[in-house]
């Protein structure tokens, strides 16, 4: 799936982050989002009663349905990048519209069931970890370690064993032979060990290795991404979905970064923020999903988009129970709760109670 969206409104996230149901992180097949909005337009997600206001740049699900006001209008981008009117004056199932399979969709998660924060006092890879690249000479980047001055780093894969020094917390892309070391194909992984004794390869639960695209990889996406920009989209829209196709292709680094750019641009989409928030979770940078969270739940507030709360409420519980802040954890598990509580979800309400009653006693 090139964009990531909710199943039960964001409720499967929590059950597999949580540990009711076993992970299973397979990339999915679907792309479908609002494209465009005018007018009263509502949307009910898969296992919600209720009705909510529909926002531009809503992530769809193709069993989630959209009610439209006879005076309103609203489009969205399909699978397959073609841009459907949705009728006016009824209710429409977003798989009817799209021509998809109405089956449930989860959200793209953590590869390794519960996580646990990286350890600020070792030198763990920031990036690249835990993605494809694009580009084949990435910028080397680690955690900084209080007492540290000097960090070894090397590249290991294939057979490569490359090694340097630094004592910075970076080396970029002109200041390493990358375009020389690295190739297409091999999974590789960066190691980092400071002049005190850490090292980068003592983080556990998440893999941080990385990999380049072939050609022919790269050739897939570049079509993708022709196709995604002939529909005129807003810029905002338009990178929004190009962040999810790399996604999509595991480039979690590049979709990262993009959306970074949309986050010091000013980014007024939720999905932004949830997107990068989860994008952080998935390759295990705890710390560093939070602030994307509360931002997206700030918007999510502001909009009345009762899934975008519930999902980020309960993304913000993973961020909490995993640096083992119990009581915030359960602050938020319980705000979740009770935004599926408002969306007519009885059986997320039922579930996240369970769990908390258990787990954060």
């Amino acid at each position: 799936m090139s964009l990531t969206r909710r199943i039960s409104a964001g409720f499967i996230l929590s059950l597999i982050l949580f540990g009711f149901i076993a992970p299973s992180w397979a990339s999915l097949t679907a792309l479908i989002f609002i494209a465009d909005i005018q007018g009263d337009v509502e949307l009910k997600r898969t296992d919600a009663s209720n009705y909510k206001k529909a926002n531009l740049a809503d992530l769809l699900d193709p069993s989630d349905q959209l009610k439209l006001d006879v005076s309103a209008s609203a489009k969205i981008q399909c699978d397959n990048l073609d841009v459907k009117s949705v009728p006016a004056g009824e209710v429409s199932l977003v798989s009817d519209i799209c021509d998809e399979e109405e089956q449930p969709i989860t959200r793209p998660g953590p590869l390794q069931g519960t996580l646990r924060s990286p350890n600020d006092a070792i030198p763990y890879v920031i990036s690249p970890r835990n993605t494809a690249l694009i580009n084949g000479c990435p910028t080397l980047h680690w955690n900084n370690v209080e007492g540290a001055n000097n960090y070894t780093v090397g590249i290991r894969g294939g057979g490569l064993e490359w090694q340097t020094e630094t004592s910075d917390t970076q080396i970029g892309k002109d200041d390493y032979p990358c375009n020389e070391i690295l190739q297409p194909g091999i999974r590789y992984l960066v190691i980092v060990e400071t002049d005190t004794g850490e090292s980068s390869e003592t983080e556990q639960g998440v893999s941080i290795r990385f990999n380049i695209l072939d050609e022919e990889q790269v050739s897939t996406l570049s079509t993708r991404i022709t196709q995604l920009v002939q529909h005129n989209l807003s810029p905002d829209l338009e990178q929004l979905a190009r962040a999810h196709l790399y996604q999509d292709n595991n480039l979690n680094t590049e979709a990262i970064e993009l959306l970074e750019r949309l986050v010091q641009q000013g980014s007024q989409f939720t999905a932004t923020y949830l997107l990068l928030g989860d994008l952080y979770l998935q390759v295990g940078l705890i710390p560093f999903a939070r602030q994307p969270y509360l931002k997206g739940l700030e918007l999510a507030q502001q909009s009345d988009d009762w899934a975008g709360q519930a999902t980020l409420q309960a993304g913000l519980g993973e961020v909490e129970y995993s640096m083992g802040n119990n009581s915030e954890a359960r602050r938020w598990l319980t705000n979740a709760k009770e935004s599926y509580a408002i969306l007519g979800n009885r059986s997320a309400v039922e579930e996240l109670e369970e769990w908390i009653n258990v787990n954060l006693r």
